[in-house]
């Protein structure tokens, strides 16, 4: 597959939702209770196109996927900046990612999310089958309900994004796995499992620089 299939984006820090009751089964623990959902920007120069979202899972039992959906008039003028009034639209709620929250055995897997197939009712599948999804930035909720995993923050990795250009669901996971093959925790020689996770930090600041830093590394 061409490089020149992987749409350039920058990933920022992992942040929190106000939300801070515990009303959701999409809420996520820490070592103080429950709190809002963690979520992940993914930010593009321009409006852009991608049909495709790979990423390496880190006990996240489910994501969601929102979108500050670009128009045709926005793609044709490459000077339009993305504002903080443009609102968040919902593109996938809830895509699992592990079988079973409670269980490791895929926590730490890699995922191609083909937009055309998981987009809701209301959006041209097949145009974005076609030309890929237009959009000023993504916004990636990371869901992980059980309490298992109360110290060991879950979070996504290797974020990139993929145009298409015509490429299988098969060709982005094996470059993306190439792309990602060298990315280390450099906090962690692994990532600690459950008998392991009660010496595992509480806090999520130092992992998310570390993990995102990576990623735009891979983006970009």
């Amino acid at each position: 597959m061409p490089l020149g299939a992987v749409v350039p984006c920058a990933l920022t820090p992992l942040e929190t939702s106000s939300a801070t009751q515990p009303c959701s089964s999409l809420q996520v623990h820490n070592s103080q209770g429950y709190q809002g959902r963690a979520y992940l920007d993914v930010r593009f120069r321009r409006p852009a196109r991608a049909r495709f979202l790979a990423l390496r899972n880190r006990y996240a039992h489910s994501i969601t996927i929102k979108a500050r959906i670009a128009s045709a008039t926005d793609e044709a003028h490459a000077n339009i900046q993305e504002t903080t009034s443009m609102p968040w639209n919902l593109v996938s709620p809830s895509l699992q990612l592990m079988a079973n929250a409670h269980a490791e055995d895929d926590a730490q897997r890699f995922h191609v999310i083909d937009l055309a197939e998981v987009a809701i009712n209301g959006y041209d599948k097949e145009d974005i089958r076609r030309r890929g999804m237009c959009f000023f930035a993504l916004r990636i909720y990371v869901e992980q309900p059980s309490p298992r995993w109360r110290h060991v923050p879950p979070r996504v990795e290797a974020v990139t994004c993929y145009a298409g250009n015509g490429a299988s669901r098969e060709d982005v996971a094996e470059h993306h796995k190439l792309m990602a093959v060298g990315f280390k925790d450099p906090l962690a020689s692994s990532t600690p499992t459950a008998s392991e996770s009660s010496a595992a930090p509480s806090s999520t600041s130092a992992l998310t620089d570390a993990f995102v830093a990576a990623g735009r590394a891979l983006a970009l």
